[in-house]
């Protein structure tokens, strides 16, 4: 067992002082580097956790609430840390914990006779409160309302899937349909766990399944498109279910081999990237959404350079390059919807090796691999950024025929002739047909069928004009706007009951 480091106090604190100095100075790569030495030196003190935590909030990374957490558990007194989870998780759109700390923050303080400086800090405390109060209750989920007509059509992109599939080699049917029975595996499971009473401390006993988000997390890994519900309390069930997965699953193992670890982190890893998908694409969370992304990465990098020789059977699927790809995917799907502009490389282009089927492969490295190639740089660049996108997926995803009127688009800004755009427009039509035969029912195929009538009015108005004489296949062509389809109606998130745990 290695030797724990002895405390030094007085060293710990000039090292704060000059984190403190380099903080003053707008330095704060400096800061957060004294910060994190005198940590080492004096790994008990709370003020070290909470000036660390303002760095890294100085910083405007992805901050992590770690940080924050150890000051508070530390000194539960400690009104500044408080104040600095506060701001930490609504920086990342928790807002529950967000109110939460900023409530604890203000009981820190004295309620009657305060200073000038605890006035000031009450100010803050209050105006924090008052933002997270109002963010969370304007937040907007990206739940999608489906009708009733549209439930009972027999036509949702999963019912197709399971209709077609037995007609396709190689198609995104097959993907579709392996995602929807993970996801209905999880929520069959979701709905039958049961209340079995109340603890002495007010919490729930549940009895249940706990592997209702592994179930859920491979679906939304495979094809995070199929994800529906028609549970009303959806939000509810699914937060009490992480809480009861969480509670189960509590701490990482402080040491051992990878079989030990590998046992806990299958869930957590799990209960992380479902979580960031609920956030983020339900509730608009993409910042959470980010950090439950990295620390999922984070650990499966860790993970692989740890045991880089270790057997899969040993080690775990959840750190093979496969798996990988697709947590990259949804992180970057995070980035898009947040308009980030930071690069994520999504893994090496070698294919996987033998032993992955067709739907395997398609969902965790060609959509992997196309969501990547998707980024936006500049025109001439984009354009053959989006056709490589398109050509890595297969032409019945609707996927693929967006990245081509992408690449059409890009096409058209650079004022290439006729000639060059005429054939994509080909392509696209050729290819949304395939897609609607999935992706037709509202609310999917709206959007679809906007490209198909952008495209088609194109290609029909230069064609008659060289027909006609007016124009050759050397004229430039202009590309109209998509109409705006009807906007679905969406669910506005009031509240959530309580926060899912990071």
């Amino acid at each position: 067992m290695p030797q724990q480091q002895p405390v030094d106090v007085e060293g710990a604190e000039r090292l704060k002082i000059q984190g403190n100095e380099f903080y003053t100075k707008r330095d704060y790569n400096a800061a957060h580097r004294k910060y994190t030495e005198a940590i080492k030196k004096d790994p008990q003190n709370p003020v070290l956790y909470a000036n660390r935590a303002a760095a890294l909030l100085a910083l405007k990374k992805r901050v992590l609430t770690w940080d924050c957490e150890k000051a508070v558990d530390l000194d539960p007194g400690y009104a500044k840390a408080w104040g600095r989870l506060g701001t930490a998780a609504h920086a990342i759109s928790n807002w529950e914990k967000s109110l939460y700390a900023w409530q604890k923050a203000l009981d820190c303080l004295p309620k009657e006779n305060l200073s000038p400086e605890e006035q000031k800090l009450k100010t803050q405390f209050e105006e924090g409160m008052d933002k997270a109060g109002a963010a969370r209750k304007n937040t907007e989920s990206g739940i999608a309302v489906v009708s009733a007509d549209t439930l009972q059509s027999g036509k949702l992109p999963w019912q197709m899937a399971a209709t077609l599939i037995s007609q396709k080699k190689s198609a995104q049917v097959f993907v579709v349909d392996y995602a929807y029975q993970g996801l209905k595996d999880g929520m069959d499971g979701l709905a039958q766990t049961q209340v079995m009473g109340t603890a002495a401390d007010g919490r729930e006993l549940l009895f249940g399944r706990t592997n209702i988000t592994e179930s859920l997390s491979n679906a939304i890994l495979a094809d995070s498109r199929i994800f529906n519900t028609n549970s009303p309390d959806f939000i509810d069930k699914i937060t009490r279910q992480c809480v009861f997965e969480n509670e189960i699953l509590r701490g990482w193992a402080n040491s051992g081999g990878p079989a030990i670890v590998k046992k806990e982190a299958v869930e957590r890893l799990r209960l992380w990237i479902f979580n960031g998908f609920f956030r983020g694409g339900l509730l608009s969370h993409h910042d959470f959404a980010l950090e439950m992304y990295a620390n999922a990465l984070d650990i499966l990098a860790w993970g692989r350079k740890r045991w880089p020789n270790v057997p899969r059977e040993v080690r775990g699927t959840i750190f093979e390059k496969s798996f990988i790809r697709g947590v990259k995917k949804l992180q970057l799907r995070a980035m898009h919807e947040s308009f980030s502009r930071k690069e994520m490389d999504v893994g090496t282009a070698e294919p996987p090796g033998e032993g992955f089927d067709e739907c395997h492969r398609l969902a965790y490295w060609d959509y992997p691999m196309a969501t990547g190639l998707s980024r936006v740089k500049d025109f001439e660049e984009a354009a053959q950024w989006y056709l490589k996108a398109a050509e890595a997926l297969p032409e019945d995803d609707w996927y693929h025929s967006e990245f081509l009127q992408k690449h059409l688009e890009c096409l058209c800004f650079l004022d290439r002739p006729l000639r060059d755009t005429l054939p994509i427009c080909q392509l696209i039509q050729k290819a949304l047909g395939q897609a609607l035969e999935i992706w037709s029912m509202p609310p999917f195929g709206a959007a679809l069928k906007a490209i198909l009538e952008q495209v088609k009015d194109f290609e029909d108005r230069y064609n008659q004009e060289i027909a006609s004489g007016k124009c050759t296949l050397e004229s430039i062509g202009e590309l109209p706007p998509i109409k705006p389809p009807a906007r679905e109606p969406r669910v506005s998130i009031r509240a959530i009951s309580a926060y899912v745990p990071a």
